[in-house]
């Protein structure tokens, strides 16, 4: 989707789109912290600089170029443990080959991460995803979670899919998955 895509969501997950709301930093793969506007700009233009430049041929507007994850699960947690955790998972899974920022969003009823992954690595291959790649990912963020004391187990893809089944037909809503006794992770 190009350049003007990663700006508009580096811009709203740091909520320095969002004119009212408090300003939330983003931390990269190296540890670096880009907490005002002009260090996001100046991220998003070197990735935007970078995703421009290396779009594969005849791939041009249908190339994925940044994979947005969002890690999360019901309630509120310790910010630093969740923090801690999504840093954890992020260098596990992606901190060998490909750049990404992160940002803890506290400001809701459920705490939770957003993830940005550059999809071109640094040996210039794709990230790829399958259902169990996704699977993985999920049972490797709750492994890092109750590392740092936070109970979590990761949910299956079936309950995702009906979750969001019924919240795209409004038949009810996921509430029967926030009941549950452990906290359960979110990433798609």
């Amino acid at each position: 989707k190009g350049g003007a895509h990663v700006k508009a969501h580096l811009m709203y997950i740091s909520r320095h789109s969002m004119a009212s709301a408090e300003k939330v930093a983003l931390e990269n793969d190296k540890g670096q912290l880009f907490d005002n506007i002009d260090d996001v700009k100046e991220l998003y233009e070197h990735w935007s600089k970078e995703i421009d430049v290396n779009k594969s041929p005849g791939k041009g507007v249908n190339q994925r170029d940044t994979m947005h994850m969002v890690l999360s699960m019901p309630g509120k947690a310790d910010p630093l443990a969740l923090r801690g955790a999504v840093r954890a998972f992020a260098a596990d899974n992606f901190g060998a080959n490909h750049e990404y920022v992160f940002a803890l969003h506290t400001d809701t009823d459920n705490d939770h991460c957003h993830l940005v992954v550059k999809c071109r690595g640094f040996d210039g291959r794709q990230v790829r995803t399958s259902p169990e790649r996704l699977q993985h990912w999920r049972e490797s963020f709750a492994e890092r979670l109750r590392e740092r004391g936070i109970d979590a187990e990761p949910t299956r893809q079936e309950e995702i899919s009906y979750a969001v089944f019924c919240l795209k037909t409004k038949l009810q809503s996921v509430q029967q998955i926030r009941d549950r006794k452990m906290r359960e992770i979110f990433v798609y």
